[in-house]
C-alpha cells in the first residue's frame, strides 16, 4: 500500500512540476525548377529560401521540445539543415526565482524588442538576394538579440520590461561579455495602443582600429581616423502603433555614438584595398492595413553616413562618410478563397544601401586616382498563390528582377525564376 501511495505521489509531483510539455515541428523546403538568367541559360536550385542556393542545398526540418512549470522550464531545438543534423536556435533552461524575474542560461534565440514587418517573398518565395536586402523587414532599426550565454528579464509592473542579453566570451575579458557582446533594453507594451522600447547594443571599438601611414602598393592610408575607436554603443528606439483598428505601423531609429568616425581596412588583398562600413545612422518605417479582402504592406529602411566617396591621388586616399542608402517595398495579399491567397511584392534598393563594402581600385596602372566600387542597386518583384492547408501551406509563383538573381548579383542581368515552397508545422 505504501508503495502504491508513493508511486501515486511521484506521479502527482511529476504532473505538477511539468504542467506544460510541448513537442512541435517546423519544416520549410524550397525548390526552383527553372531560373532564367541572361546569357546563362536555365538553372535549377533547392534549399532554404533565406540563403543562396550554393550555400544550402537542403531545406530545413526542425523539431522543438519544451517543458515548463510556473517557475522553471527548458527549450531545445533540433534541426536538419545544411545537409546535417545539429542543434537549432534554442538550447537553454530558465527559472523564475521571484515572479517578476526570469533567468535563462544557454543558447537563446532572443528577439525581445526587435523591430520587424515581414511579408511577401520573405515567407512565400526565394528571398531576393543581396546583403541587407534579402531580409528587409526582419530586424530594422532593432535587430535580433540572440545570446549564447544568459538573458535576464525583469517585469516590475504589468507592461513594463527591462532586460539584458549577454553572449558569454569564454576565457576572455568580462567586458566583452557585458558590453561588446551584450544588449540592454527597456520597453512598455500596452494592448490596444502599441509597443515602445529602447535597446542599447554594446560595441568593441578595438575591432575597427586601423594603422596610420601603412603602405599599400603606392598608397598611404592616412584616415578613417586611424585610431582605436574605443568602446561605443548603438542606441536604438522603436515604436509599434496598433491604436487604429486593422492598421499596424512601426517606426524606428538607431544611432551609433561614434557615428561616421571609423571603419575597417583590409590590407590582405594585394590587388585592391577594401574598406568596410562602420555603423550608420538608421531610420526605418513600415505599415500594413487590412481592408477585406486585401491587406496592404509597405516598408522603408534608410541609412545615413555610408562610406561612399574617396578623394585622393596615388599617394594619399581620403575616405568620406557622406552616402545615403535606402530600400523600399510595397505589397498586397488578396484573399481569393478560404484556402487561396494572392501574394504580391515589389522592392528596390540603391547601390549605397547594399554597398556597405567597397573596393578601392585603379582601372589601369596609369591611373592617378583610386576609385571606390560598390555592389549594385537591386530590384525584385514576386507574384504568386499561397494555398493554405490544415497545418501547411504551398506557394508557387513567379519572381523576377535585376541584380537579385538566385545565385548572386554580379551583373545587371534580368532574371526570372519559378519558386515553389512547402511549409509544414505540427
Amino acid at each position: 500500500m505504501k508503495k502504491i501511495v508513493g508511486i501515486m505521489a511521484a506521479a502527482a509531483l511529476a504532473t505538477s512540476a511539468f504542467a506544460e510539455i510541448n513537442i512541435s515541428s517546423w519544416n520549410r523546403q524550397d525548390v526552383i525548377p527553372f531560373n532564367f538568367v541572361n546569357d546563362d541559360g536555365i538553372n535549377s536550385y533547392g534549399g532554404t529560401n533565406w540563403t543562396k542556393a550554393s550555400e544550402n542545398p537542403m531545406g530545413k526540418n526542425g523539431l522543438s521540445f519544451s517543458a515548463s512549470s510556473e517557475n522553471a522550464g527548458f527549450a531545445l531545438d533540433l534541426a536538419y539543415c545544411n545537409s546535417g543534423l545539429d542543434r537549432g536556435d534554442n538550447a537553454y533552461a530558465w527559472v523564475k526565482p521571484v515572479e517578476m524575474l526570469k533567468l535563462s542560461f544557454g543558447r537563446i534565440d532572443y528577439n525581445k524588442g526587435k523591430q520587424a514587418h515581414c511579408y511577401g517573398h520573405y515567407d512565400h518565395a526565394w528571398r531576393f538576394q543581396g546583403d541587407n536586402f534579402k531580409d528587409l523587414g526582419d530586424g530594422l532599426a532593432i535587430g535580433g538579440r540572440a545570446a549564447r550565454g544568459f538573458v535576464v528579464e525583469l517585469t516590475p509592473v504589468e507592461g513594463l520590461w527591462i532586460d539584458a542579453s549577454c553572449d558569454v566570451q569564454q576565457d576572455d575579458r568580462a567586458y566583452k561579455t557585458f558590453w561588446s557582446n551584450a544588449s540592454y533594453g527597456i520597453g512598455y507594451d500596452k494592448e490596444g495602443l502599441g509597443s515602445f522600447r529602447v535597446v542599447v547594443f554594446g560595441k568593441d571599438g578595438s575591432a575597427t582600429a586601423t594603422t596610420q601611414n601603412k603602405k599599400f602598393d603606392d598608397v598611404s592610408v592616412t584616415n578613417l581616423n586611424g585610431n582605436n575607436a574605443g568602446p561605443y554603443a548603438v542606441i536604438a528606439a522603436a515604436a509599434d502603433i496598433t491604436a487604429v483598428e486593422n492598421l499596424f505601423m512601426t517606426f524606428g531609429v538607431s544611432v551609433p555614438t561614434s557615428f561616421g568616425k571609423y571603419g575597417t581596412l583590409d590590407l590582405s588583398d594585394t590587388s585592391a584595398l577594401k574598406a568596410t562600413q562602420a555603423d550608420t545612422f538608421r531610420a526605418s518605417a513600415a505599415a500594413s492595413y487590412k481592408l477585406d479582402p486585401v491587406t496592404f504592406h509597405a516598408v522603408l529602411d534608410t541609412k545615413f553616413g555610408i562610406l561612399s566617396a574617396i578623394e585622393g591621388s596615388r599617394t594619399s586616399v581620403d575616405f568620406k562618410y557622406n552616402g545615403f542608402g535606402y530600400a523600399a517595398g510595397v505589397g498586397a495579399d488578396v484573399v481569393l478563397t478560404d484556402m487561396l491567397t494572392l501574394i504580391t511584392d515589389v522592392r528596390f534598393c540603391n547601390a549605397e544601401y547594399v554597398g556597405a563594402t567597397g573596393t578601392l581600385t585603379k582601372e589601369n596602372a596609369s591611373d592617378k586616382e583610386y576609385k571606390m566600387g560598390f555592389n549594385r542597386g537591386k530590384f525584385g518583384g514576386y507574384i504568386g498563390l499561397c494555398q493554405q492547408l490544415t497545418n501547411a501551406k504551398f506557394d508557387f509563383g513567379v519572381e523576377c528582377g535585376v541584380n537579385q538573381t538566385i545565385v548572386g548579383a554580379e551583373t545587371n542581368d534580368f532574371t526570372v525564376a519559378i519558386p515553389l515552397q512547402i511549409q509544414v508545422e505540427f
